[in-house]
Parts: structure tokens; sequence; C-alpha cells
């Protein structure tokens, strides 16, 4: 049984359809890969990471916990402690809570209402905020 020369075109034509998306398969993995690596390799050597690329050992959680320590004296036992931020941050919220495991901490923004105390960690004081206790990049104020 011998193949005819139709059958073995069409074989070949088969194989090469799949050395092609095989081909244009690992070029998509391998440009996907190194946008990745290139986005990571950036968040590295940027200031102000992003808290959901945080990790242990990294100087943003260590100086979101520095800050906490500092400040959380501030507030009353029994008292929420709000930290103060872009609400779409939640991560710094859930590392908040991790190392405040005995405090309710929430996390407020612009629409935070007058009269609490918040903790902002960012370089600029919150808009209505006059700082109470700490410093400018971690403080605690009382909002207007």
């Amino acid at each position: 049984m011998s193949a005819t020369a139709g059958d073995r075109r069409r074989r070949a034509r088969l194989i090469d359809v799949f050395l092609v998306l095989l081909l244009a398969w690992l070029l998509g993995g391998f440009v996907w890969l190194a946008t990745v690596a290139h986005g990571e390799w950036r968040q590295l050597h940027t200031y102000r990471t992003r808290s959901d690329f945080w990790r242990f050992g990294m100087r943003q959680p260590e100086r979101l916990r520095r800050c906490l320590a500092g400040t959380v004296r501030a507030f009353p036992d029994d008292a929420v402690v709000y930290l103060y931020g872009d609400p779409s941050q939640g991560y710094r919220w859930m590392w908040a809570t991790y190392m405040l495991p005995e405090r309710r901490v929430w996390m407020v923004g612009e629409d935070a209402p007058s009269g609490i105390q918040v903790i902002s960690t960012a370089r600029d004081a919150p808009p209505r905020g006059e700082l109470v206790f700490g410093g400018r990049w971690c403080g605690v104020y009382r909002l207007r």
C-alpha cells in the first residue's frame, strides 16, 4: 500500500501547518514571558511599586510596618485604624491588616468623613488633613 502523491502532499501540508502553529505558539509564549519579566524588572527599579507586587523583604512593606508601628499609638486601643489612600490599593490595606492583627483597619479615600484621624503613608498630606502626629512621609492626620 503506497501513498499517492496527493496523500503525501496533504500530509506534508498538515505537518507544515502544525509546525507553523507550534512556532507561533512558542513565539507568543516567549513574548508573553518577556513582557512579564520586563514588567517585574521595572517594578523592582521604580521607587514605589504597586502594593500587589510587594513581597516580604522588600522596602515598601518594611516602610509600612515601621509607619504603622510608630503611628498606631495615636489611636485608642479599641478605635478603628483608618488608612488613607486610593481605595483601589486594596493590597496596602491587606498588608496593614496583616501587620496589625489586633486592630480593625479600614481604607478611606477622598470621600472620608470629617473629624476622623487617618494614617497617611503618602508623600503628600490628605487635602483636608492637618498633621497631628508623625511626619510628612508617615503621619496621623485629622480630616477637616
